[in-house]
């Protein structure tokens, strides 16, 4: 779930997709950390600062929450 534009339907989507039992990973830019909604702020999310960050941030949490397969 991508919460860069702050878009109420993400946040819609996170909740459903919680609550059918899905892993779901959330991702943030570093600027907008201060933005995202007090539901969810105690969640885990990944921080990213530019796509390399977010490329090397995202394939770690894929690989512990076992979505990534077998390696």
């Amino acid at each position: 779930a991508d919460l860069s534009t702050q878009n109420q339907g993400v946040y819609y989507e996170i909740g459903y997709a919680r609550a059918l039992g899905k892993t779901v990973i959330t991702l943030c830019p570093k600027n907008e950390t201060q933005n995202v909604h007090f539901d969810i702020a105690q969640m885990q999310y990944v921080v990213y600062s530019d796509y390399c960050d977010l490329t090397n941030k995202l394939n770690e949490q894929i690989i512990k929450s076992s979505l990534g397969g077998k390696n």
